[in-house]
């Protein structure tokens, strides 16, 4: 487990140097977006539970920290 954690540690300092997780936040806002938009062209109306829920969860994988 020691052994793991700092690989893990090594990694992710290393992914931060070079603005990785920025850029993949970045990506994964654009594509909720798009997806989004698609959604509203393929499910119709705001008010669609369904659309509504799906959009919801978008947000929601965007917003969580882990």
């Amino acid at each position: 487990p020691e052994y793991r954690a700092t690989h893990v540690a090594e990694i992710t300092a290393l992914i931060e140097t070079h603005d990785g997780f920025a850029r993949a936040r970045n990506q994964a806002e654009q594509m909720v977006e798009t997806a989004c938009n698609q959604l509203a062209r393929l499910a119709g109306e705001a008010e669609n539970p369904n659309r509504r829920a799906l959009e919801q969860l978008a947000q929601y994988v965007l917003m969580r920290q882990h």
